[in-house]
Protein backbone atom coordinates (compact mmCIF):
# COMPACT_ATOMS: atom_id res chain seq x y z
CA UNK A 1 0.00 0.00 0.00
CA UNK A 2 3.04 2.33 0.51
CA UNK A 3 2.39 4.00 -2.98
CA UNK A 4 -1.16 5.03 -2.21
CA UNK A 5 -0.35 6.76 1.32
CA UNK A 6 0.33 9.58 -0.88
CA UNK A 7 -0.58 9.12 -3.72
CA UNK A 8 -3.25 9.01 -5.66
CA UNK A 9 -5.01 12.13 -4.15
CA UNK A 10 -8.85 12.92 -3.95
CA UNK A 11 -9.54 16.53 -4.85
CA UNK A 12 -12.99 18.50 -4.87
CA UNK A 13 -14.41 20.08 -7.80
CA UNK A 14 -12.25 22.96 -9.09
CA UNK A 15 -9.76 22.13 -6.08
CA UNK A 16 -6.33 21.84 -8.44
CA UNK A 17 -7.39 24.80 -10.49
CA UNK A 18 -5.36 27.55 -8.35
CA UNK A 19 -2.37 24.67 -7.87
CA UNK A 20 1.10 25.70 -9.84
CA UNK A 21 1.22 24.71 -13.18
CA UNK A 22 3.97 23.23 -15.58
CA UNK A 23 3.99 25.85 -18.46
CA UNK A 24 6.48 24.77 -20.98
CA UNK A 25 9.36 21.90 -21.69
CA UNK A 26 12.39 22.76 -23.29
CA UNK A 27 12.37 23.47 -27.16
CA UNK A 28 8.68 23.23 -26.71
CA UNK A 29 8.09 19.93 -26.08
CA UNK A 30 5.09 18.58 -25.06
CA UNK A 31 6.10 14.97 -23.35
CA UNK A 32 8.06 15.49 -20.57
CA UNK A 33 9.85 12.35 -18.61
CA UNK A 34 12.84 12.19 -15.63
CA UNK A 35 15.83 13.96 -16.41
CA UNK A 36 13.79 16.48 -18.38
CA UNK A 37 14.19 20.63 -17.09
CA UNK A 38 11.10 22.39 -17.81
CA UNK A 39 9.24 25.48 -16.68
CA UNK A 40 6.53 26.02 -13.90
CA UNK A 41 4.10 29.05 -12.77
CA UNK A 42 2.98 29.41 -9.35
CA UNK A 43 6.00 28.41 -7.22
CA UNK A 44 7.26 30.11 -4.25
CA UNK A 45 10.08 29.65 -2.16
CA UNK A 46 8.62 29.33 1.11
CA UNK A 47 6.52 26.28 -0.54
CA UNK A 48 9.81 24.13 -0.48
CA UNK A 49 11.84 22.67 -3.84
CA UNK A 50 9.94 19.12 -4.09
CA UNK A 51 6.94 18.57 -5.32
CA UNK A 52 4.52 15.89 -6.85
CA UNK A 53 2.94 16.25 -10.34
CA UNK A 54 -0.42 15.29 -11.11
CA UNK A 55 -2.85 15.64 -13.38
CA UNK A 56 -7.02 15.41 -12.75
CA UNK A 57 -8.49 12.28 -13.72
CA UNK A 58 -11.40 9.93 -13.17
CA UNK A 59 -14.75 11.38 -11.59
CA UNK A 60 -15.85 9.24 -7.72
CA UNK A 61 -19.71 8.89 -7.92
CA UNK A 62 -21.85 7.57 -5.53
CA UNK A 63 -23.64 4.66 -7.37
CA UNK A 64 -26.70 5.15 -5.22
CA UNK A 65 -27.07 8.91 -5.06
CA UNK A 66 -25.26 10.02 -8.25
CA UNK A 67 -23.29 12.68 -6.11
CA UNK A 68 -19.81 13.74 -6.89
CA UNK A 69 -17.74 12.64 -4.08
CA UNK A 70 -14.60 13.88 -5.57
CA UNK A 71 -12.09 13.44 -8.40
CA UNK A 72 -9.01 11.29 -8.03
CA UNK A 73 -5.83 13.09 -9.60
CA UNK A 74 -3.67 10.59 -11.10
CA UNK A 75 0.20 11.07 -9.68
CA UNK A 76 2.54 11.38 -13.01
CA UNK A 77 5.77 12.14 -11.19
CA UNK A 78 8.32 14.53 -8.83
CA UNK A 79 10.24 16.95 -9.40
CA UNK A 80 12.58 19.82 -7.70
CA UNK A 81 12.55 23.88 -8.27
CA UNK A 82 16.10 24.81 -9.41
CA UNK A 83 15.75 28.17 -9.99
CA UNK A 84 12.62 30.38 -8.70
CA UNK A 85 11.21 33.24 -10.66
CA UNK A 86 7.58 34.79 -11.98
CA UNK A 87 8.46 31.22 -14.14
CA UNK A 88 11.03 29.23 -12.08
CA UNK A 89 12.87 26.50 -13.66
CA UNK A 90 12.15 22.92 -12.70
CA UNK A 91 13.70 19.27 -13.27
CA UNK A 92 11.74 16.38 -13.20
CA UNK A 93 13.55 13.49 -10.99
CA UNK A 94 10.77 10.98 -11.37
CA UNK A 95 8.45 9.91 -13.68
CA UNK A 96 5.49 7.37 -13.93
CA UNK A 97 3.43 8.07 -16.66
CA UNK A 98 4.17 10.24 -19.37
CA UNK A 99 4.10 14.47 -17.79
CA UNK A 100 2.94 17.36 -20.04
CA UNK A 101 2.65 21.14 -20.24
CA UNK A 102 -0.64 21.87 -18.30
CA UNK A 103 0.04 19.23 -15.59
CA UNK A 104 -0.47 20.67 -11.84
CA UNK A 105 1.95 20.72 -8.91
CA UNK A 106 1.10 19.43 -5.16
CA UNK A 107 3.64 19.85 -2.40
CA UNK A 108 5.46 16.42 -1.44
CA UNK A 109 4.53 15.77 2.27
CA UNK A 110 6.46 13.08 4.26
CA UNK A 111 4.61 9.65 4.08
CA UNK A 112 2.08 9.50 7.49
CA UNK A 113 3.47 7.17 10.06
CA UNK A 114 0.01 6.22 11.50
CA UNK A 115 -0.29 2.91 14.13
CA UNK A 116 -2.46 0.83 11.62
CA UNK A 117 -4.71 -0.84 13.97
CA UNK A 118 -7.03 -3.31 12.85
CA UNK A 119 -10.23 -2.40 14.36
CA UNK A 120 -14.02 -2.60 13.16
CA UNK A 121 -15.77 1.17 13.13
CA UNK A 122 -16.98 2.24 16.16
CA UNK A 123 -20.66 2.70 14.54
CA UNK A 124 -22.56 1.08 11.55
CA UNK A 125 -20.74 1.44 8.15
CA UNK A 126 -22.84 0.40 5.47
CA UNK A 127 -20.95 1.48 1.96
CA UNK A 128 -20.32 0.04 -2.08
CA UNK A 129 -16.83 -0.82 -3.49
CA UNK A 130 -16.96 2.08 -6.22
CA UNK A 131 -13.61 1.52 -7.85
CA UNK A 132 -10.68 -0.31 -8.52
CA UNK A 133 -6.61 1.39 -8.46
CA UNK A 134 -7.22 1.13 -11.72
CA UNK A 135 -9.93 1.90 -14.68
CA UNK A 136 -12.17 -0.73 -16.54
CA UNK A 137 -11.37 -3.10 -14.02
CA UNK A 138 -14.85 -5.10 -12.87
CA UNK A 139 -13.34 -7.63 -10.72
CA UNK A 140 -10.81 -7.03 -8.15
CA UNK A 141 -7.82 -9.99 -6.50
CA UNK A 142 -6.93 -9.48 -3.16
CA UNK A 143 -3.78 -8.12 -2.25
CA UNK A 144 -5.16 -4.84 -4.01
CA UNK A 145 -6.61 -1.32 -3.60
CA UNK A 146 -10.10 -0.54 -3.68
CA UNK A 147 -12.23 2.56 -3.56
CA UNK A 148 -15.02 2.72 -1.21
CA UNK A 149 -18.07 5.60 -1.25
CA UNK A 150 -17.17 6.15 2.33
CA UNK A 151 -15.26 8.31 4.35
CA UNK A 152 -14.42 10.74 7.31
CA UNK A 153 -17.70 12.32 6.78
CA UNK A 154 -20.27 8.85 7.66
CA UNK A 155 -17.31 8.03 10.46
CA UNK A 156 -14.39 5.57 8.16
CA UNK A 157 -11.10 5.83 10.45
CA UNK A 158 -7.78 4.60 9.22
CA UNK A 159 -7.30 1.15 10.39
CA UNK A 160 -11.18 0.24 10.19
CA UNK A 161 -11.70 -3.42 8.93
CA UNK A 162 -14.89 -3.54 7.25
CA UNK A 163 -16.98 -6.80 5.53
CA UNK A 164 -17.39 -7.38 2.00
CA UNK A 165 -20.53 -8.83 0.91
CA UNK A 166 -22.93 -9.88 -2.18
CA UNK A 167 -26.00 -10.21 -2.95
CA UNK A 168 -26.74 -13.47 -4.45
CA UNK A 169 -29.59 -14.03 -7.30
CA UNK A 170 -32.67 -14.36 -6.91
CA UNK A 171 -34.28 -18.20 -6.48
CA UNK A 172 -37.79 -19.51 -7.03
CA UNK A 173 -39.19 -20.95 -3.35
CA UNK A 174 -39.46 -24.67 -2.93
CA UNK A 175 -43.05 -25.43 -3.14
CA UNK A 176 -43.91 -22.05 -4.74
CA UNK A 177 -47.37 -22.32 -6.99
CA UNK A 178 -46.77 -19.50 -9.21
CA UNK A 179 -43.79 -20.17 -11.60
CA UNK A 180 -42.90 -16.44 -11.65
CA UNK A 181 -42.33 -16.34 -8.08
CA UNK A 182 -38.74 -15.25 -6.26
CA UNK A 183 -37.10 -14.88 -3.23
CA UNK A 184 -34.25 -13.01 -2.07
CA UNK A 185 -31.95 -14.59 0.10
CA UNK A 186 -29.42 -12.61 2.93
CA UNK A 187 -26.16 -10.94 1.14
CA UNK A 188 -22.86 -13.72 1.53
CA UNK A 189 -20.33 -11.97 2.79
CA UNK A 190 -17.11 -13.60 1.34
CA UNK A 191 -13.96 -11.40 2.88
CA UNK A 192 -12.49 -8.03 4.66
CA UNK A 193 -11.35 -5.04 3.30
CA UNK A 194 -8.63 -2.74 5.69
CA UNK A 195 -8.95 1.38 5.33
CA UNK A 196 -5.41 2.77 4.92
CA UNK A 197 -6.43 6.18 3.55
CA UNK A 198 -9.13 8.69 4.04
CA UNK A 199 -10.47 11.09 2.64
CA UNK A 200 -13.83 13.44 3.09
CA UNK A 201 -15.93 11.69 1.01
CA UNK A 202 -14.08 8.39 -0.01
CA UNK A 203 -11.45 6.21 1.09
CA UNK A 204 -8.82 3.70 0.11
CA UNK A 205 -8.84 0.40 1.49
CA UNK A 206 -6.86 -3.04 0.72
CA UNK A 207 -8.66 -6.55 -0.45
CA UNK A 208 -7.99 -8.99 2.20
CA UNK A 209 -9.00 -12.42 2.88
CA UNK A 210 -11.55 -13.33 0.21
CA UNK A 211 -13.02 -16.45 -1.03
CA UNK A 212 -13.85 -15.00 -4.64
CA UNK A 213 -12.73 -11.51 -6.55
CA UNK A 214 -14.23 -8.55 -5.44
CA UNK A 215 -16.66 -6.99 -7.96
CA UNK A 216 -17.85 -3.28 -8.57
CA UNK A 217 -20.61 -1.79 -5.87
CA UNK A 218 -20.61 -5.18 -4.18
CA UNK A 219 -21.52 -4.14 -0.18
CA UNK A 220 -19.12 -3.08 2.65
CA UNK A 221 -20.27 -2.47 6.23
CA UNK A 222 -19.19 -3.00 9.78
CA UNK A 223 -18.39 -6.73 10.59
Amino acid sequence: IAPFLTKPIVIGEGEMAGAPILVAGPENRVILSAGDTAYAKGLVLEDGTEWNIYRPGRDLIDPDTRELLGREATHLGELKVTQFGEVSRVAITKSVLEIAPGDRLVKIEPAPVLPYIPRAPSKRILGKVIAGSHSNVTEIGPNTVVVLNRGTREGIETGNVLALYRDLPLVRPAGATDPKERIKLPAERYGVVFVFRVFDKVSYALVMNTTRPVNLFDAVQTP
